[in-house]
């Protein structure tokens, strides 16, 4: 209950909702006058679901979603990026071996500490040439 005069008969009922992921992507657009997920009015090759995720201004094209990087070692390969994922996002990463297919690998995993991105897969068999994908899900995703 909110009491906003202090008298304890004056009280108004709070509600508090939690909103979706979805419903805050929303509020960002409405903020920044922006519409369509997969639109990119800065030009600046990022849609607004990624400048959404990674924090960065829709319509300036000098602020861009940070680079993603790639290291290939015998264990695996590491993907990662400099910048904070917004917590709301699900990133996956979708891998394919002929780039028509691609198939959801691993859910791309948020260091608590940091914020930032980062996913270890590991190599398996054939085939030896593969491509990767970064995906970014306003809900949760199930393979």
């Amino acid at each position: 209950m909110v009491n906003p005069t202090g008298d304890e008969n004056h009280l108004i009922p709070a509600v508090i909702r939690a909103r979706s992921p979805a419903g805050v992507y929303q509020g960002w657009a409405m903020e920044f006058g922006v519409s369509g997920i997969s639109e990119d009015p800065d030009g600046d090759g990022s849609t607004n679901l990624e400048e959404f995720a990674w924090g960065t201004h829709p319509l300036e094209a000098q602020d861009r979603a940070p680079e993603i990087h790639l290291m290939v070692a015998s264990s695996g390969i590491s993907l990662g990026a400099s910048g904070v994922l917004h917590p709301q996002i699900e990133g996956w990463i979708f891998e394919s071996d002929d780039l028509t297919e691609f198939l959801p690998r691993e859910r791309v995993v948020i260091d608590v500490t940091t914020g930032a991105l980062a996913v270890t897969l590991p190599l398996e068999g054939e085939p030896s040439r593969r491509f990767f994908q970064l995906r970014y899900f306003l809900e949760p995703f199930s393979p």
